[in-house]
């Protein structure tokens, strides 16, 4: 095969550009998913699984999201620090 009229040079530049994107993204720290809530989520959720037993898992969802939502903007605080 010959090569296209791309060019060899141009093709490996292409490919550093691309691995230098997923090296920046390696390097980078990753933030918890799903914000504050998700931080609140995974801290209690042991807790919630309790008082859902016997429950379907959509039900620990259910009432973590209905705890978080209690919370006043004071008690989401720590949560929101942890995230950022």
């Amino acid at each position: 095969l010959k090569p296209s009229s791309f060019g060899q040079s141009q093709l490996s530049c292409v490919r550093c550009l691309r691995c230098s994107f997923v090296a920046m993204a390696l390097e980078q720290p990753k933030k918890p998913v799903g914000g504050a809530y998700g931080i609140f989520m995974a801290e209690k959720r042991p807790e919630f699984t309790k008082q859902c037993a016997g429950q379907p898992t959509s039900a620990v969802a259910k009432l973590a999201g209905t705890e978080w939502q209690k919370l006043t903007a004071a008690q989401k605080g720590p949560y929101e620090k942890k995230f950022q």
